[in-house]
């Protein structure tokens, strides 16, 4: 099956996380992980949700600061905000290729909001958001 194209969006506030929505409904339908990089922000901060459909449940990443360049690394309070939402680290003793990367099941619903509030929040990221929407399996 061929990849769906790579698509830029910009995301002017917040009623247009409606945009994000029906991207990840696309992957939802189609068993497509997907990834939303933002490429205006001069960093390299993504989320990323994998899509395990049989059981109805999406794994939702955020970028850690092991991946970060030194000028958007995440301060101690905004780490803590993320773990608030209920994202956590993967314990190594728990996981076979624990990831450092911040991250939590959620059942498949609508999570962009909250996703776009995380950027803007955690990661200090700005309106407008321009994203770029990649699909991979």
């Amino acid at each position: 099956m061929k990849h769906p194209s790579i698509e830029l969006v910009t995301i002017q506030n917040s009623q247009d996380t409606s945009i994000l929505t029906q991207h990840l409904k696309k992957a939802w339908d189609l068993k497509y992980d997907i990834i939303f990089e933002v490429v205006n922000s001069g960093s390299n901060y993504y989320a990323q949700f994998a899509v395990y459909k049989e059981k109805s449940l999406l794994w939702w990443e955020f970028i850690s600061n092991e991946f970060l360049n030194p000028p958007y690394i995440l301060s101690d309070e905004k780490i803590q905000k993320l773990f608030n939402r209920g994202f956590i680290n993967q314990d190594p003793e728990l996981y076979r290729y624990p990831s450092p990367n911040f991250f939590k099941e959620c059942f498949f619903k609508e999570i962009m909001e909250e996703s776009v509030d995380i950027f803007l929040e955690r990661y200090g990221i700005k309106y407008p958001i321009e994203l770029k929407i990649k699909f991979v399996n």
